[in-house]
C-alpha cells in the first residue's frame, strides 16, 4: 500500500493524493537513510574490531549514555571516610 487505504483513495482531490503519496516517501526514504547509516556503523564497528580491537568503544561510549562524574564535595567525603576508616583499624 502507498500510504492510504485504497477506500479513501475515491474521496480525496488529486492535490490531497499528492501530498499523502509525496509524505509517505520522505518516511521511507528517511527510514531507508536511518538504515543506511545503522548499516555503516555496524561495519565501522566490525572493522575496528578486527583491525583494533582496543580501539573498539565501551557499550557507554558507543550508546552515546553520558558518564557519570563525581564532583569534588563527593570526593572529598569519600577520601575522609576512607582515612577515618583506616584510622580506627589497629
Amino acid at each position: 500500500m502507498a500510504g492510504q487505504p485504497f477506500a479513501e483513495f475515491g474521496r480525496r482531490t488529486l492535490a490531497e493524493v499528492h501530498l499523502v503519496l509525496s509524505a509517505t516517501l520522505r518516511r521511507e526514504e528517511g527510514r531507508a537513510r536511518a538504515r543506511r547509516g545503522e548499516i555503516y556503523a555496524l561495519a565501522a564497528l566490525i572493522r575496528i574490531g578486527h583491525h583494533v580491537p582496543k580501539k573498539f568503544p565501551s557499550q557507554r561510549d558507543f550508546l552515546g549514555e553520558p558518564r557519570r562524574g563525581s564532583s569534588n564535595a563527593e570526593i572529598k567525603a569519600f577520601v575522609r571516610h576512607r582515612l577515618q576508616k583506616q584510622t580506627r583499624t589497629p
